[in-house]
């Protein structure tokens, strides 16, 4: 990546991981690499000394997480307790360790460190490599405390640009303190965890993958994550333009909050719904305020992860009852657990996969360890659904074969439950379009099985389209959901269920739906349904409600099906924002 170099004006083309505008001084943050300094033969003549050293050390950390969490929202609080779980393994196993082997404490941690970040770093996936900062970030923060130091944090100046070689999750809810502006990295992808968590708070985030924004620290910055540029010593020309454009963003973000409590219409008439993307329970108590229509896909995996052994049927009970109590009178789509590839669990053997992305994942793997995973899902899901608004979505469908297996399931669990349960609905089921497999099965799929929607996951699918890795920071600039050949997936996939002997419903759950570029692209194929994540709601729903459908559809799909480059598309798509004279914010 080969930055603009104009006078001391330089302009550096990233990837947008969060959108927004920013500006400020660089503050480079590095940090104190105590694993580097801990000798390798570290060993102690009393164990239980060390022990106990260990034992404080945990204690300050957790200390620290309790502390963070006092100034932390509810859905935060959750990625602390999983922190916490994290380091309690880390810490157990490490105390093993100075048992049997006499290793000292900070050496043990190491140890231990380094045999799961070798485990993660097999995995093949580039998801699971950008996880791997949380582990780390873990580690440190105890070796710190075991040498009798303290982790350098991320104590900076207010409304800085951070730029880092990495930032993980626990790095960026400690950033949100000091009230930082924007942050630029080396490593990372638009889908990692931190990239959401920018975007759920509104953070502008770059991705730029190259070291020599290293360089940059306390020089003036310009992040225009709207276009994907970080500018470094704007000129007063550059400062001007980009202080109109926030603004413009700033305004727009309250028209955007006012619209988020109002139904989708297109000036044209046509409804559309715009429901939500959940990923914890106590999410589900905002949506009213969020303005979602329903939810669109609840991902289930946090139950999954993290875990010796996966959870029981009581514990999925548990969890349905909390949902469907919270979200009583709007749709509830549960996929099935998607797990396997960036999502591993412990106490399911995946062996050595060359590529996860293509390995043991998604039904796939529920149908090989049906017993253990999808029969109990399934079961709890059933018996749970009293209000009759929950769904089932099920992920990585690639046959009628596996639809039909998890049928016979249903079923099963059906006659088991016989009279015992009273009032339950068996969930509306549906599948994910996320291969191409199953756009090129689809007629037959409706044909021949009893699916009532499917829900097109485009992140995946653009990916298995372009045999790109989503999560390679490598490819991030090949990796667009505009592609001409995934507009055309797409469109093959209405075709088909606009002529469909049957009603199936299609909504549109992956990234794509919440991006202004694509919304009279999605709405002009005819999809009606879009899931987003909850802080875009209002600005689809604007989006919208400004737009002629009518009058932009035949043009829309003339040009952009004949289109070359998901460039010329984006261009397109632009010129009819400025035609109808609305300000563009991606």
């Amino acid at each position: 990546m080969i930055p603009y170099w104009g006078n001391s004006l330089k302009i550096i083309k990233g990837i947008i991981a969060s959108p927004g505008l920013a500006t400020g001084e660089v503050y480079v943050y590095e940090k104190i690499d105590y694993l580097t300094r801990i000798k390798h033969d570290c060993y102690t003549l009393d164990p239980r000394h060390d022990i106990d050293i260990l034992k404080r050390a945990y204690e300050k950390v957790i200390k620290d997480l309790d502390q963070l969490s006092k100034s932390l929202s509810k859905k935060e609080v959750d990625l602390i307790e999983a922190q916490k779980l994290m380091l309690e393994a880390l810490v157990n196993e490490a105390k093993e360790l100075i048992s049997s082997e006499r290793l000292c404490s900070a050496q043990a941690v190491k140890k231990i460190y380094e045999k799961y970040d070798d485990l993660l770093s097999k995995s093949g996936s580039e998801l699971i490599n950008l996880r791997r900062a949380d582990l780390r970030a873990l580690a440190l923060r105890v070796i710190s405390y075991i040498m009798g130091k303290k982790t350098k944090g991320l104590e900076t100046k207010t409304n800085a640009i951070i730029v880092s070689e990495e930032i993980s999750p626990f790095d960026f809810m400690e950033l949100r303190r000091n009230n930082i502006n924007g942050i630029v990295t080396i490593r990372g992808g638009p889908t990692s965890h931190v990239a959401i968590l920018a975007r759920t708070y509104g953070v502008p985030y770059l991705i730029i993958n190259d070291p020599f924004i290293l360089g940059f620290n306390n020089k003036k910055c310009v992040l225009d994550c709207l276009n994907g540029y970080m500018i470094i010593d704007p000129n007063e020309e550059y400062i001007r333009k980009y202080s109109t454009m926030q603004r413009k963003y700033a305004k727009l973000m309250k028209e955007f909050k006012k619209y988020s409590k109002e139904p989708a219409k297109t000036k044209d008439g046509v409804n559309v719904k715009v429901e939500c993307n959940i990923g914890m329970i106590e999410d589900l108590r905002l949506i009213d305020e969020y303005g979602c229509d329903g939810i669109g896909l609840f991902r289930i995996e946090f139950m999954y992860i993290n875990r010796e052994y996966p959870p029981s049927e009581d514990d999925l009970i548990e969890s349905f009852t909390k949902i469907t109590n919270i979200v009583r009178n709007k749709e509830i789509v549960i996929r099935a657990p998607d797990l396997g590839a960036d999502k591993p669990v412990k106490y399911l053997d995946f062996g050595n996969e060359n590529n996860p992305q293509l390995g043991m994942r998604g039904i796939r793997l529920l149908l090989k360890y049906k017993e253990e995973i999808l029969y109990p899902f399934i079961k709890s899901l059933i018996l749970t659904n009293k209000n009759g608004n929950v769904k089932l979505l099920l992920p990585m469908i690639t046959s009628i074969d596996e639809i039909m297996e998890v049928v016979k399931l249903i079923e099963q669990v059906v006659q088991e439950i016989g009279n015992s349960a009273k009032n339950i609905h068996i969930p509306d089921l549906g599948i994910m379009i996320e291969t191409p497999s199953s756009i090129y099965m689809l007629d037959q799929i409706i044909e021949k099985t009893p699916i009532k929607f499917i829900s097109i996951g485009t992140n995946d699918l653009t990916q298995y389209i372009l045999a790109i890795d989503r999560t390679n920071p490598r490819l991030s600039h090949m990796y667009n959901e505009l592609h001409p050949a995934v507009i055309r997936a797409l469109r093959q996939v209405m075709d088909i269920v606009h002529s469909a002997p049957r009603n199936i419903d299609v909504k549109v759950c992956g990234e794509v739906a919440g991006q202004t570029r694509a919304i009279p692209i999605l709405l002009s194929l005819g999809i009606r349904e879009l899931s987003v994540a909850p802080t875009f709601v209002g600005k689809v729903k604007y989006y919208i409600s400004k737009i002629d459908l009518e009058k932009i559809k035949r043009s829309i799909l003339n040009k952009i099906l004949k289109s070359s480059s998901a460039e010329e598309i984006e261009s397109y798509i632009r010129n009819i924002y400025r035609e109808i004279n609305l300000e563009y914010i991606p």
